[in-house]
Parts: structure tokens; sequence; C-alpha cells
């Protein structure tokens, strides 16, 4: 018998766009967005979410910049369901999300003073792109992160498309490219 205890992932997780009943999850997870910004970012599929054991128990969400550039605004995941992958299932769902909308890439970024989430940028394959120097009221800079979506690997991530409509939206989109290849 080993006393090294063993965590397993309590069920396997959904990981899909979000829903207006979804709402009161993302508010903990997240409240910095008013009810009006989550209801909008929800209309526009700008959300994903991670369920695991029938609730939302972590969210990704991003803006479009210039009506071209999608922007991670933020990925968070409870503390006691880290370790298990999730953030990269989340990533990838969402990849695939925009791939299926014609994006080319991913902006995100972290504060000069946030090795973690540096090194989770990085460890995800995103490419630093510059830094924006004291954009906080306390002189701390932000890195900015690039991501290819092209670059990104499905079967390495180990990514689970659970979302029917973005299943269908990444097949068509695959499709739709292997007509322009020929």
């Amino acid at each position: 018998m080993s006393d090294v205890a063993t965590v397993e992932p309590p069920v396997e997780p959904v990981v899909r766009l979000g829903q207006e009943s979804d709402l009161p999850r993302l508010q903990v997870l997240d409240a910095w967005p008013k009810e009006a910004a989550w209801l909008r970012m929800i209309a526009n599929q700008e959300v994903v979410v991670l369920e695991v054991d029938h609730t939302v128990v972590g969210v990704a969400h991003y803006s479009v910049l210039w009506t071209t550039v999608p922007f991670l605004n933020l990925m968070v995941i409870e503390p006691e369901h880290h370790g298990f992958g999730y953030s990269r299932m989340l990533l990838g769902c969402l990849i695939e999300h925009l791939r299926a909308q014609g994006f080319v890439a991913l902006l995100s970024s972290s504060q000069t003073n946030e090795p973690e989430p540096q090194a989770w940028h990085m460890h995800m394959g995103f490419k630093s792109n510059g830094i924006i120097e004291n954009i906080a009221d306390d002189g701390v800079g932000e890195l900015v992160f690039r991501l290819e979506l092209a670059s990104w690997n499905e079967e390495d991530a180990r990514v689970k498309l659970t979302d029917p409509g973005i299943q269908r939206a990444a097949s068509e989109a695959s499709d739709a490219q292997l007509e322009l290849e020929r």
C-alpha cells in the first residue's frame, strides 16, 4: 500500500461555449464584467466554459481588437481544479472556435510582475510580442503574447471538443480549407 495519494479529475470535463444560464457562475469566476457585458460576450460567442460535474469551474473570454484580432481577456479555473490540463482544454476549444471564424492569431498579455502567467503563456506556445510600459497606475507594464493558431496541435493538447456548434464550425472550416487547397 502506498502513502502517496493520487488525485484524479472527478469526471470527464465538458468544454463548450458559454450560455446565459452560466451567468451566476461566470460572475463568481470573474466579477469584473458587468452583467450586460457578460450577456454581450455570450451573445457574441466570446465565452468558453469548463464544466466539471455539471458545474462551471473555468472560463476563458476574449474580445476582438480592431475587428480582426482576438485578445484573450482572461482565463480562470477554480484552484481545486488546477493540475488536470483544463487550461489546455479551454485554450484548445477557444482556438478551434477562433479558427472556425477565420482568425489566424490570438493575442494575450500578463503584467510584467507576474512570472507564473508568463510561464503559462510560453508553455502553451505563445511567443513574446512586446511590452506596454507603465500601463497600470503603479507603473507595472504589460507583456503582450501572440499565438499563431495554425501552430496549435490538437493532438498534443489532448483537446476534446464537446460543443456541437464548435465541432460543426471546425469541420466546416476544415472542409473549406480542403476546397481551397484543391
